[in-house]
Order: structure tokens, then C-alpha cells, then sequence
């Protein structure tokens, strides 16, 4: 059959609400031929839009997008649709509509695209306290490219990190096997989940593990001493694991965070050295984490380990410390690619990504705000009067990851680091070596 005969036939899914057969035609199209067309991937968005399959919605807008194909007003509905769901994270609506700013077809245009942003966003704000506020009327600024041999340094550079990435993934069972022995000596019913960096596909060599304990209220009674309070029930349990490593060989303490939102304990891994944060029933995290897993590109991702990587040698990374984690920097890279119109390859989003926050943000004035994808001002004044810069949490729109994670020494240190490596990435003959060499 050709791909007129399979548009037709997940068509007919659609109307008949068969949105599974759907996807089923569709993903047959791409391993098996013939490639799918734009009309084949808005049809099986719009059988997931009858039922909100939101998650599955997002992977395929995504995998349009990655084929270079137009996203035209049936895609554009479909999304609206399944992006009103009340569950779908804010965040998901700025990513979604953030696919249809630079590969809109000729049937309409951006306007169309700024009211489906409205007519999702009205309800969802109305209570106020949002950390980015109103839209900042800024040209797109101009993207430069890139020499030859830095892109193929940058290149070798993000290969060697996917590697590192992939024996980080490999390797981590091994480490979960030895802690899943020491959690279920203390609750038989515990199940270990991950979230974080190896999960959302970010981990480097190196990288350290988070891990949530799934266990039920009346198990973790079982540890701890009868008059705890529910409130201080995850510390007190914590407190016990931390206990039992210590009479463990293979397990280490290396501190806490007893008294943080999420409580988190940090073990290592004596045989491999990997340190691991356990929280119990974290549930949120680990929703974020399948989330981001599905938002990020392929490029962004590779985008986010380069950063990071380069924030790691130049020391300006690590909450603990008072500067951003994993989290933030994912957001500035997300936030780059919405508002940035250059070429989506490696090395080009590397090399503009730094002069964007080093010459066209503007860190007095501007929220970096993944959930809107477009640049907006801080929404409270009294932050416009400094230069720290303020990053939305695109879960939950209130919160600002910098205004106490990120203390002011660090922030400021930051926008230097940004311009420093700005610099030394347009200069002639730029040297990526130079660029990540530690200070």
C-alpha cells in the first residue's frame, strides 16, 4: 500500500476512535515504508486529541517536527485539544506550540498560533503569582555560525557524551540491584524508581543516581517509632536508611537533606563510586522526569549535556553550592531553542545558546518562562530592580528555581562565565578546549 491508502486507513481509525490501531499504522509507516506524511501524522494526532492522550500526543508533534514536516491547522487543533486536558503540565503547552513557530505551513499563520496560546493559558494563570509576566516585544536576534572545526570538535565532543550517557544507563542497574537489597531489609514491599538526569537522557559519566522508595504509609510505620507524626514520616525513614548503610560494606553516607521540601539522603556506591540521592514517595519527581523524557528533542538533550558539562568545568554548577542544578540548565536550553530561529543542528545551538544569555537576554528585565516559549518580562517588579537571573519552573508557574536556590555571588559569576564563553566561540580559530578548560 501506498501512503495515500494509510492516510486513508488511519483516517478511518480516527473516526472510529481506534486511536491505538492508529498509532499502530503509523509507527508500521516509519520502521517499514512508506514514510509517513504531514496528513498521515495529523490524522493519528487527531484520533489521541478524541481521547487526550496528551503524553503520546506531544511524542508525535515532536517526531513531526524532527522530520521537518509542516504543521498545519488539523495539527493545531489536535493539540489544542489534547492540551486541555486539566492534567497536562503548563510547561507542555509552551513546548507544544513552541513546534508550530518555525514550521508553519502557507494555510495560516502565526496569529492563529497566538490565540490557541491564549485560549489555553486563560484559566491557568488567572490566580496571578506567575514568575514571567508580560510578552517583551525583542527582534529575533541574529544567529552566527559556526567554523567548520569547532562544529566537528562539538560533534566528536556530543558523540563521546552519548556514549557516556549510554554506560551510565547500562551501568545503573547494578548499582539499583545492591540498593534495592539494603531498602528492602528495611520495607520487604519497597519499589525503586528513578528519575533525574538517566532517565530524562542527560546523565554523563560520572553522573550520580536519584531514586524515590515507593512504599506504603503502614511499611514505613514499621521502621520508625510509633508516635511519629505523618508529617516527619519520609525524614524519620530516611533517617533509618541512613542508619542502615552505615552497617552496610558496600554502602556508604556522604550528607543529607533532611530539612529540604523533598527529603533526600545521599549514599555511595563504595565498589563503583556512584552517588545516589534517595527520596521516598516522590512521586512528583518522577512524573517531571517522564515528562521531560518525552519533551526533549534529540538535539536539546545533546544541547543540555554539552552545558552542562561546560557548567561543571567552569564551576557553576551544583545547587548544594548555591548556583543552578540539572533542572535550571535544562530549562535556559529549552528556552533557547523556542525563541531561537537558527539552524537546529549541534553546534550551532551550542555556540548561539551562549551568546543569547550573554548579549540578547536581558537578565534586569527578562523570566526565562519554558511554559509561554516566548520572551517575557519578570513579572515582579521588585526582581526587574537586579540583575539575578529568574528562571519560571515550568511545573509549577509560581515558583522562581533562582530566587533562593541561587544566591547572588553565583548568578552574577554565571552571566560572566556566559559571556566569557561567548567570547572565546566567536573569535576566529575558537578553541572548544579553551572553552571547557576548568578555572
Amino acid at each position: 500500500p501506498d501512503v495515500i491508502t494509510y492516510d486513508a486507513a488511519i483516517s478511518a481509525c480516527e473516526k472510529g476512535g481506534e486511536w491505538r490501531s492508529a498509532l499502530r499504522l503509523l509507527e508500521h509507516m516509519q520502521s517499514c515504508g512508506p514514510a509517513p506524511d504531514a496528513v498521515s501524522f495529523d490524522a493519528a494526532l487527531l484520533a489521541l486529541s478524541r481521547v487526550a492522550a496528551w503524553q503520546h500526543g506531544l511524542a508525535l508533534l515532536g517526531r513531526k517536527a524532527e522530520q521537518g514536516l509542516k504543521q498545519g491547522r488539523n495539527s493545531l487543533s489536535a493539540a489544542v485539544r489534547f492540551l486541555s486536558a486539566p492534567e497536562v503540565p503548563p510547561a507542555c503547552i509552551g513546548w507544544a506550540l513552541g513546534l508550530f513557530g518555525t514550521g508553519i505551513g502557507d494555510e495560516f499563520g502565526r496569529a492563529e498560533v497566538e490565540d490557541a496560546a491564549r485560549q489555553l493559558d486563560e484559566g491557568r494563570c488567572h490566580s496571578g503569582g506567575t514568575v514571567g509576566g508580560a510578552q517583551v516585544q525583542a527582534p529575533p536576534f541574529a544567529w552566527f555560525a559556526v567554523e567548520t572545526k569547532l562544529a566537528e570538535d562539538i560533534q566528536a565532543l556530543a558523540r563521546d557524551l552519548a556514549a557516556q550517557h549510554d554506560a551510565a544507563q547500562g551501568g545503573c542497574w547494578d548499582v539499583m540491584r545492591e540498593l534495592e537489597g539494603l531498602v528492602v531489609s528495611l520495607y520487604p514491599s519497597a519499589d525503586l524508581q528513578l528519575y533525574g538526569s538517566v532517565v530524562e537522557g542527560t546523565a554523563a559519566a560520572g553522573a550520580d543516581l536519584d531514586v524515590s522508595v515507593q512504599v506504603s504509609v503502614e511499611d514505613l510505620r514499621l521502621s520508625v517509632a510509633r508516635a511519629t507524626p505523618d508529617r516527619t514520616l519520609h525524614t524519620a525513614a530516611l533517617r533509618c536508611l541512613q542508619a542502615a548503610a552505615r552497617s552496610w560494606p558496600d554502602w556508604s553516607v556522604n550528607g543529607s537533606a533532611l530539612s529540604a521540601r523533598v527529603p533526600v539522603v545521599t549514599l555511595e556506591h563504595v565498589i563503583s563510586g556512584t552517588e545516589v540521592d534517595v527520596s521516598i514517595n516522590n512521586v512528583n519527581a518522577i512524573s517531571q522526569s517522564s515528562t521531560l523524557g518525552r519533551l526533549y528533542s534529540d538535539h536539546v538533550r545533546t544541547l543540555i549535556m554539552l552545558v552542562k558539562l561546560w557548567a561543571r568545568r567552569r564551576s557553576v554548577y551544583g545547587k548544594a553550592r548555591g548556583r543552578l542544578g540539572g533542572f535550571a540548565f535544562g530549562q535556559l536550553a529549552m528556552f533557547f531553542s523556542q525563541v531561537y530561529e537558527g539552524p537546529k543542528d549541534v553546534p550551532h545551538m551550542f555556540l548561539n545558546f551562549f551568546r543569547f544569555y550573554a548579549e540578547e537576554f536581558d537578565w534586569s528585565r527578562e523570566a526565562v518562562s519554558v511554559s509561554l516559549g516566548r520572551r517575557v518580562s519578570k513579572a515582579f517588579t521588585e526582581s526587574q530592580l537586579t540583575k539575578h537571573l529568574s528562571i519560571e519552573d515550568m511545573f509549577d508557574r509560581r515558583a522562581d528555581l533562582c530566587a533562593a536556590g541561587l544566591l547572588r555571588v553565583e548568578s552574577e559569576h554565571l552571566r560572566v562565565e556566559f559571556r566569557r564563553a561567548s567570547a572565546i566561540l566567536l573569535r576566529p580559530n575558537a578553541n572548544l578546549e579553551e572553552l571547557m578548560q576548568g578555572p
